[in-house]
């Protein structure tokens, strides 16, 4: 039985248990509907009525999403010269996601774009993440960065991510995101969206 579905049964006859069974279930609705961007208002007025619920479901659906520890694996600066474990880490609580093919792409993109990149965001916490407001079941919560874009021309900044390999783009003012989830393109707003159409 996934964490989510024990967590679901040994709510049920808790106190208020009908608001968390009600809770769970949106959630799991959110979580595994495609078009979950489309329904981010009602799981932002969920989360603003009952945020301790959503942590605690945050923090159950990390208990099966297998994660690496810099405890268990050391983190190789020769292999990735550019980066540190630190600025991999969530910026809440230091937990950390050693993702060795993923930090290979992102050293093969940084070689390519040829200058240094500053990450405004990587792995989070389940915590973290729900605090920042992040998609249920973000790729943030493995490992994800938000790179900005100040110093770096998107659009070789986006291209060099791409043939490193990366599947997941999401388009900011700022900065943009990059993952190896499946293959998809967002943005973030109407206006991010007007500034990366122009290129």
């Amino acid at each position: 039985m996934c964490a989510l579905c024990a967590l679901f049964i040994r709510w049920i006859p808790s106190q208020a248990g009908y608001e968390r069974v009600l809770g769970v279930s949106v959630y799991l609705y959110l979580s595994t509907n495609p078009n979950w961007l489309g329904h981010k208002w009602s799981f932002l007025k969920l989360q603003k009525s009952n945020p301790r619920l959503l942590q605690r479901v945050y923090i159950a659906q990390m208990e099966h999403v297998t994660h690496l520890n810099t405890d268990h694996f050391n983190w190789d600066q020769g292999r990735w010269p550019n980066f540190s474990a630190a600025e991999m880490a969530c910026r809440h609580c230091g937990q950390t996601y050693v993702w060795p093919e993923f930090m290979d792409r992102l050293q093969q993109a940084r070689k390519t774009v040829g200058r240094p990149f500053q990450i405004f965001s990587a792995h989070r916490c389940a915590l973290h993440n729900a605090r920042v407001g992040g998609a249920p079941l973000s790729q943030h919560l493995k490992l994800a960065v938000d790179i900005g874009l100040y110093g770096h021309n998107p659009p070789l900044l986006h291209r060099a991510c791409r043939d490193a390999g990366f599947r997941g783009f999401g388009f900011y003012q700022t900065f943009i995101h990059v993952d190896l989830g499946r293959t998809r393109f967002w943005y973030g707003n109407i206006k991010a969206k007007k500034i990366w159409q122009t290129y």
